[in-house]
């Protein structure tokens, strides 16, 4: 029967059987009427035995049941929950200042939650929630991290009879802080979050172990799957764990590519991986049978390529092509240009024909044809910090009957020469360097001659580090 405000009918029963002293109740919302209960025997009339409803709680010697005054919105049967007070806090601290809560008793709470703001960030881990089996020491302390201007939450199962809060402010002083924690009577301590929020290592987390099980191709048995350092042997199943290094890695050479047009990047691997089967010969794709391997003999030494196939054989029907790259020669720096002793380059020249120079590919000429005498005159400005003028050619003449000499100059210094003509009209010289002459690294090069008569100069040279 529902139970509204106005009267409530109570049945009268025997006299023998009566419990209750009235056969009505009048109820109002929010006020609860005493009546005298019978508690025992049905026909005990004997006050001393008879329980009466209370409003406070019984002496010694009462018998009764105490009742309290019900709010007409309250509802029935919730467990709430507990505001720590001792562990929550908006006072803002200092540099490097500190809260510490109270220990308070949690045996009989299902969860903690914690939830914290800072305009600053913390001390490192300065967030610490700390267990005691006495109320007195810390036996378990767990700490975290807080950014600054980034709120933290947390669900907590409680792992000791007592806890608290301890929070150590970072570098800077605090202007906003809120701490504030709550014991649940009931919860998992579990944390439910978006799928697209990071984690990274401050977040806590739930510690699963599982077993991974596979089913044996031969039969209908499953079999647990071991994680291994090493590549499984014999009959041995398991996922085998490595560091990951950077780059493109390889996958399974006797599959097509799929991925990164194909291509492998073997120098970004840095373990011994040999490769047989089909590797992509280009991005398009296309792929050619192998055999031999290609490896690292030992992590961090030099990759190579090994094959089977003994010299001066048949060539298969689509080899593979050893490339190069493009270099135009002019008086710039190449792209090819390797910045250390030993590091490998290659070149080609503009129709992809491969070629090999004895000189740089940045290359240099000088021209001079005048009636002038030269003193000091600019034939290449500096080359640049770890840089070298290289000088392979010079060719001169004269068109006057009249005794001239030709020198070259790095400052101060005769580098080349002085070559001498004698007074004869259409005299001159062809010089060709073998190896290339060398100037000092970083220095100009200048020219001098003995007279003002026509005469014409043309050399060539290159750039290159030494």
């Amino acid at each position: 029967m529902a139970l509204t405000p106005g009267h409530l009918p109570i049945q009268n029963p025997s006299v023998t059987d009566r419990k209750a002293d009235t056969t009505v109740h009048t109820t109002v919302e929010g006020i609860v009427h005493r009546e005298v209960l019978n508690i025992g025997s049905p026909d005990d009339t004997r006050t001393a035995n008879r329980a009466e409803v209370l409003g406070a709680d019984p002496a010694s010697g009462d018998m009764g049941l105490v009742v309290r005054p019900t709010p007409g919105t309250a509802a029935i049967g919730r467990l709430t929950g507990t505001v720590s007070t001792a562990n929550s806090t908006s006072t803002p601290l200092g540099i490097g200042a500190a809260f510490t809560g109270t220990f308070e008793e949690v045996k009989d709470y299902g969860a903690i939650s914690v939830i914290v703001f800072a305009d600053v960030a913390s001390a490192n881990d300065g967030l610490e929630f700390q267990w005691s089996s006495d109320g007195t020491n810390g036996d378990r302390i767990e700490g975290s991290s807080v950014v600054a201007a980034t709120g933290r939450a947390f669900a907590l199962s409680p792992r000791a009879r007592y806890f608290r809060i301890r929070y150590v402010n970072g570098g800077t002083g605090q202007a906003t802080f809120r701490l504030g924690t709550t014991f649940h009577p009931a919860g998992s301590g579990l944390i439910s979050r978006a799928l697209d929020q990071a984690l990274n290592d401050e977040n806590f987390a739930q510690t699963v172990r599982a077993c991974l099980d596979a089913q044996d191709p031969s039969s209908t048995d499953f079999e647990h799957v071991n994680a291994m350092a090493s590549a499984p042997a014999g009959t041995e199943r398991g996922l085998v764990t490595r560091n990951i290094p950077s780059g493109t890695q390889a996958v399974d050479p006797t599959d097509e590519p799929t991925r990164d047009n194909g291509k492998v990047d073997v120098a970004a691997l840095d373990q011994y991986t040999p490769v047989s089967g089909r590797l992509p010969v280009d991005g398009s794709g296309v792929t050619q049978p192998i055999s031999g391997s290609v490896n690292q003999g030992s992590p961090g030494s030099a990759w190579e390529v090994v094959g089977d196939v003994a010299h001066d054989v048949a060539a298969p029907a689509n080899p593979v092509v050893i490339g190069g790259q493009m270099e135009t020669p002019a008086d710039s720096a190449p792209g090819t240009r390797a910045g250390t002793d030993g590091d490998a380059t290659k070149l080609a020249s503009l129709d992809g024909a491969q070629y090999v120079v004895q000189g740089g590919p940045q290359q240099w000429s000088y021209h001079e044809n005048s009636s002038s005498a030269l003193t000091d005159t600019s034939v290449h400005g500096t080359p640049g910090v770890g840089l070298s003028l290289y000088v392979c050619t010079v060719v001169f003449s004269t068109g006057a009957a009249t005794a001239w000499n030709i020198f070259f100059e790095e400052g101060a210094a005769t580098v080349l020469g002085p070559w001498y003509l004698e007074a004869v009209a259409g005299r001159g010289g062809v010089i060709k360097f073998d190896p290339p002459k060398k100037i000092t690294a970083n220095t100009a090069l200048t020219v001098t001659t003995s007279a003002a008569i026509a005469h014409s100069i043309d050399m060539t040279g290159f750039v290159a580090p030494g």
